[in-house]
């Protein structure tokens, strides 16, 4: 009865903390950069008269992944939308359930546990941006990936507790869902398998265990691989060296650390400053010591080989890895070793300490400007390794800087104040102040949580007074009553020419744009998908007179965010002849132009944002 109810207790708290996450951080459906890339495929699967002679859509057949399948076989049943966000929000209490039980199989302690998946909850590590790859581990949106980091977390926990099997067929089941997370762990689970191998005093029992892992990993792993090499022929690839030019002109921030911008050092810096304090404090107490530090190295080890093939010996093959991607582990696992360090500095009761806990939460949950844990890092350094006049001129600094950002971003008041109000009590509190005897260091462990909310209370009160949990735009809704409106008054044959800028013309129009900028993502299934893709945007007029040169691969590189003006530009350029030759040429039937630009062929849809013309026949 008593673990019955303990259960429910805990089965509450997590769904509790997962709803309050969904509404803090929002939920998205439709136009987003992830869906953009398969909701298209779902459609598609479902309708196979949607997107026809699409380039785009077309590579579904090259696509690695059921994920896609699945949704649209599961869509069959139960409407698109719906479904979409009760799976989002089950894998959001998975997630947290998975977090409590590795927490606890570290650690041993409830406290830790939930801390553990408070801080999963609200950290935006874990939410919105990651530290090297840019995606994090759980975003505000259901796709692949998400569902690749849950399933990851839960043979991470599977692996830990020696039950091999069952965490290598999770293993090999994530690669028919997403095969970035799958390599990650392969190598992840090839460092922390060698004490197992080499060692003598391991059991032979648990070689035997290991050895029956890993090879039914490679009887559900190998159906897969063969899929993966019997696809489709792509077209023919660019040079290397155009390859490498164009992903750095789309995406770098997942491959190419030269063209990382200085606010992702400071995070990068800040946080792996945090984090490996949080393991060093950690790993005396910690029961998988051993396999977590072989996993860091593994990680170390996949970030030197993607800086090696991306920036210094560029091999496409590799670059496509994504290793930097692996992050997503190092934070999971620094989340859950800060949990437990937090835990550890509020159950002394020592005010110093129980102020140091809730600063600490504190960074860990802050997302806006702003940012303190660069200021942070550097004071937890001063406190715990240099002596205490160092530390305490740490202090004083850092009360300036919160005074500095109290004059400069009023808007932040609330946060800077928090933070000013606990440097304060850590610059006036000795070692032998001690909290009040009633004050429990489980009830200060919650206030410590929560308190560090309040200061965000506002986000959580507008989403619920406006109903805005989806995080879009005024302009990014006209453009989706854009696409309902086209689904309902077009051919599904229609070709459209939209501002490619948007991207997800497709989700909910269920019609095909002449190309988008998320386009390009096909370049990483569908190698030789870059050629046409940049040829399109090139007669949008996208890369001016550079076209067909190589001189295009530098001017890109010296300038990698050309695409947020030059999109803009060059479309907004078109004028009424270039649009009829256009159409002409490649068979559009409709233009979408934003509502500053107006066309002299007929309207046929208008909104706030956008307007629609039918320019053939004209």
């Amino acid at each position: 009865m008593i673990l019955s109810r303990s259960l429910n207790i805990k089965a509450l708290i997590l769904a509790f903390l997962a709803a309050l996450s969904i509404g803090f951080w929002g939920y998205t459906f439709g136009t987003d950069a992830n869906l953009d890339q398969i909701l298209p495929f779902v459609h598609k699967i479902n309708n196979p008269a949607l997107y026809p002679n699409d380039p785009y859509v077309d590579t579904l057949s090259t696509f690695p992944s059921f994920y896609p399948h699945i949704i649209a076989w599961m869509a069959r049943i139960f409407p698109l939308a719906p479904l979409h966000f009760v799976l989002y929000a089950a894998l959001k209490y998975l997630l947290l359930l998975i977090v409590f039980n590795l927490a606890q199989s570290f650690f041993s302690n409830k406290m830790t546990s939930y801390l553990a998946c408070f801080l999963f909850a609200f950290s935006p590590l874990n939410n919105i941006f990651s530290l090297l790859g840019d995606d994090p581990l759980f975003k505000t949106a259901l796709f692949q990936t998400p569902l690749a980091g849950v399933l990851a977390l839960a043979a991470i926990y599977f692996f830990l507790r020696r039950r091999y099997v069952a965490s290598f067929l999770i293993v090999g089941s994530i690669y028919y869902i997403q095969g970035l997370t799958a390599n990650f762990l392969l190598v992840m689970f090839g460092f922390a398998s060698w004490p197992a191998i080499s060692e003598k005093d391991r059991k032979a029992g648990e070689r035997l265990s290991l050895g029956l892992g890993w090879a039914a990993f490679f009887l559900l792993w190998l159906p897969w691989l063969v899929m993966y090499f019997n696809r489709p022929g792509p077209a023919p690839a660019s040079s290397t060296q155009l390859f490498v030019s164009m992903l750095k002109a789309w995406y770098p921030g997942h491959y190419f650390p030269s063209l990382w911008g200085g606010a992702k050092w400071t995070n990068l810096a800040a946080f792996i400053g945090l984090f490996s304090i949080f393991f060093h404090k950690g790993f005396p107490h910690s029961k998988a010591s051993t396999e977590i530090k072989l996993f860091l190295v593994a990680m170390a080890t996949m970030w030197c080989v993607a800086f090696v093939v991306g920036e210094l010996v560029p091999v496409p093959s590799l670059i496509l890895l994504q290793f930097f991607r692996s992050d997503v582990f190092f934070v999971s696992l620094g989340l859950i070793f800060a949990a437990d360090y937090i835990r550890r500095l509020i159950e002394t009761q020592a005010l110093r300490e129980v102020c140091w806990g809730a600063l600490l939460v504190f960074v860990l949950v802050e997302f806006s400007g702003p940012r303190h844990h660069g200021a942070v890092m550097i004071l937890l350094v001063l406190w715990l390794f240099l002596n205490q006049t160092v530390y305490r001129f740490g202090l004083l600094a850092c009360l300036a800087l919160c005074l500095y950002n109290s004059m400069v971003h009023p808007v932040a008041f609330k946060k800077v104040a928090l933070a000013s109000g606990l440097l304060t009590t850590l610059f006036v509190a000795k070692g032998r102040h001690h909290m009040p005897s009633w004050f429990s260091s489980n009830l200060a462990v919650f206030l410590a949580a929560f308190v560090n909310l309040l200061p965000y209370h506002s986000l959580l009160q507008y989403r619920i007074q406006y109903k805005q949990f989806d995080n879009k735009s005024e302009i990014k809704r006209d453009w989706e009553d854009l696409g309902r409106w086209v689904k309902e008054h077009t051919p599904v044959e229609s070709l459209f020419l939209s501002p490619p800028y948007m991207n997800g013309f497709r989700v909910y129009s269920q019609r095909s744009p002449y190309v988008e900028w998320i386009d390009a993502a096909a370049m990483h299934w569908a190698r030789g998908y870059e050629n046409g893709w940049v040829e399109r945007m090139a007669q949008l007029g996208f890369w001016g007179e550079t076209l067909g040169s190589l001189r295009y691969a530098s001017v890109w590189h010296e300038n990698p965010s050309l695409e947020a003006v030059g999109a803009l530009e060059a479309y907004e350029r078109i004028n009424e002849d270039q649009l009829l030759k256009f159409s002409n040429r490649h068979g559009v039937d409709y233009v979408v132009t934003e509502h500053e630009k107006s066309l002299h062929f007929p309207a046929i849809y208008q909104n706030k944002s956008f307007s629609l013309y039918r320019i053939a026949p004209y």
